[in-house]
């Protein structure tokens, strides 16, 4: 379960980009930011970077399997990151879980009607998804 959460922070993160204040002189790539300069990260850019992730639009869960905490750290960031990292992570990734192990035990599920994924400017679905869910029970 971890893995499929973790994948669909990657693909539908909610936060686009980052804004951060360079607090001293940075060389990256040859390009120095100055001190003081506000830094923009594109979080969708590295969410869909095929250097990172081998075939980036499609869904792999797979693909946290063997990740290290150092690559999960730095390439995925739904959270923030260092000092501003959201103190209610862990427990939203629960609720995640919970909510997932639930919809597959208690439920039958399929879609009822057809949806596309669109990737610009953000991941969405163009139909949001429309799902016939069934009691198991019945």
């Amino acid at each position: 379960m971890p893995c499929i959460i973790l994948e669909a922070l990657r693909i539908t993160s909610l936060p686009k980009t980052l804004f951060r204040k360079a607090m001293q002189d940075v060389v990256i790539n040859g390009y120095t930011i100055p001190k003081g300069w506000a830094v923009v990260l594109h979080l969708l850019g590295m969410r869909l970077d095929s250097d990172l992730f081998p075939d980036p639009l499609t869904f792999n869960p797979w693909c946290w399997e063997e990740a290290s905490a150092a690559k999960i750290a730095s390439t995925l960031l739904p959270f923030g990151g260092g000092p501003r990292y959201c103190p209610g992570s862990e427990l939203a990734k629960l609720e995640a879980s919970i909510f997932l192990h639930h919809l597959v035990t208690k439920y039958n599920w399929e879609l009822a009607g057809d949806d596309k994924t669109s990737w610009f400017p953000d991941t969405s679905l163009s139909g949001h998804l429309p799902l016939k869910l069934t009691d198991r029970k019945q």
